[in-house]
């Protein structure tokens, strides 16, 4: 079997195994990460519940202004699943695949200008501590394969999301 099937069949399974145990009521999140904000981008996400140990997000980013790593902005949104190991939402370890879309602009050195897509696929995993009833901060890392293409397609395995999330838990 190709590695997309398992990676299908894991995702499938996880969420398969969820549907036996519904959430009593559906959870909003919404959170942003402090380390992006420190790299100028700015950032929010949501995350809803599946039950009492799931839960999917999106988070949408945007550059603010030119990056000092390179000539280049963009913005992008990534959707991630996560499963909580203790059973309890956002609060303790979680791990889960990671999706994200982004479309940048790179100033070329002869003055012009490339807009390109790039596609990650990866994994998430992370710790969550629950501050009080509302609020939540949780550390995550994430790995991947990158495809991007500029002015070829190209792919590459690099870390996808690394974080410190701060959440509020409605």
């Amino acid at each position: 079997m190709t590695r997309t099937k398992w990676i299908g069949i894991l995702i499938g399974t996880l969420l398969w195994a969820g549907l036996g145990r519904c959430a009593q009521a559906q959870t909003v999140v919404v959170h942003s990460n402090a380390l992006l904000w420190a790299a100028k981008c700015a950032n929010v996400g949501v995350d809803l519940t599946v039950n009492d140990y799931q839960s999917i997000g999106v988070t949408g980013l945007v550059t603010m202004g030119d990056s000092w790593i390179k000539k280049m902005n963009g913005s992008g949104l990534q959707l991630d699943y996560r499963f909580w190991f203790k059973r309890k939402l956002f609060q303790d370890f979680f791990f889960g695949p990671q999706l994200g879309l982004y479309h940048y602009r790179k100033d070329g050195e002869d003055s012009s200008v490339q807009r390109h897509t790039a596609l990650t696929a990866g994994f998430v995993s992370g710790y969550g501590w629950m501050i009080n009833r509302h609020w939540n901060v949780d550390v995550t890392m994430g790995a991947g394969y990158l495809l991007y293409a500029d002015p070829n397609q190209h792919h590459k395995f690099v870390p996808t999301n690394l974080g410190a999330n701060i959440s509020y838990v409605f």
